[in-house]
């Protein structure tokens, strides 16, 4: 009896994403592929089991079944025929550690996610507040200087009056009405200070509250690359189990596990890819295929779509098409 086991391997899974955003994929074993058919058209296939820990039907999962047909469909621009059928590949969405692991790093994620949403809004609230005073500022400073200005021209009409041994009445009645203005501007330009005094204090507060905010999110995203290293995770699997005589072959059985997904985009990715191996594709070892050993994928991984290499891989396997 021979066995042929072909994975995915997904090399972000549980990787901690770097400052740009990208991950750092780990280098692990190569699956080799050690039997199979060529060209086995058309696939058949049918849902044979979702574990509920999943949070998708069986209706959802066959959905995704048929993206990952149609996918191979549009690239090659004609019916591949993967139909759904009772006598088809079962299909089966295992539950186990990896895709426990992936929700657990996604639901911490999310709330880092949180805590970068308030970290935008708190420094949308200190820009705000930075302009505030700034503008406390001009108009404190604009007072000030006209006071002191004024302040200085009170005090040489008074000292000029004192070099002369007194003013005149009428001349006292000004300089008295000056310095009470003088004395309402004084307190207003106090009151004016009390307030930019006041803004800068806010501004303090609020930035050391956004400084501590982002010392936890960076100390949450530390801690989530170290609950978390970066490794390699295997996706989905294609096996494939013969038994026979010589070159008969009596039975074969064949079935499609899927370990994980990120997303909808990656689900449809890992099906893809164990579809190719279905009908009789090896991995490409063209980094960014869809047939490659290894892939980059995530939560917000786009539409997966077919490489040239792909096509390349399918046609070796399949000429006339």
């Amino acid at each position: 009896m021979s066995i042929a086991t072909i994975a995915l391997l997904s090399a972000l899974a549980l990787a901690a994403p770097e400052a740009d955003g990208a991950v750092t994929p780990i280098e692990g074993a190569n699956p080799i592929l050690m039997g199979g058919a060529a060209c086995e058209l058309p696939i058949l296939w049918r849902i044979a089991e979702v574990d509920p820990r999943f949070g998708i039907s069986e209706e959802q999962a066959a959905q995704a079944v048929r993206r990952a047909g149609m996918l191979w469909e549009s690239a090659a621009s004609q019916i591949l025929m993967f139909q759904e059928s009772s006598d088809g590949i079962p299909i089966r969405f295992v539950y186990d550690e990896r895709q426990e692991a992936a929700e657990a790093r996604r639901e911490q994620m999310s709330l880092i996610d949180e805590r970068l949403v308030a970290i935008e809004e708190a420094e949308a609230r200190l820009r705000a507040l930075d302009s505030q005073l700034a503008r406390r500022r001009i108009v404190h400073d604009t007072r000030f200087a006209s006071f002191q200005d004024r302040l200085a021209s009170h005090q040489e009409i008074v000292e000029y009056w004192n070099q002369r041994g007194g003013a005149p009445p009428d001349e006292v009645i000004r300089i008295r009405e000056n310095e009470e203005e003088l004395n309402a501007e004084r307190l207003a330009a106090n009151e004016a200070a009390e307030e930019v005094n006041a803004a800068v204090d806010e501004l303090n507060r609020a930035t050391d509250e956004l400084n501590r905010q982002i010392q936890d999110t960076n100390r949450a995203r530390a801690e989530l690359e170290e609950q978390f290293p970066a490794m390699r995770v295997q996706s989905g699997q294609y096996y494939e189990s013969r038994s026979g005589l010589g070159r008969f072959t009596l039975s074969r059985e064949l079935e499609i596990r899927i370990f994980h997904f990120e997303s909808d985009e990656h689900l449809s990715l890992v099906i893809a890819h164990e579809l190719g191996h279905a009908i009789g594709i090896e991995h490409t070892g063209v980094d960014g295929s869809l047939m490659a050993e290894a892939s980059v994928a995530g939560p917000d991984q786009a539409a997966p779509r077919l490489h040239p290499a792909d096509l390349e891989a399918l046609r070796a396997v399949c000429p006339e098409m």
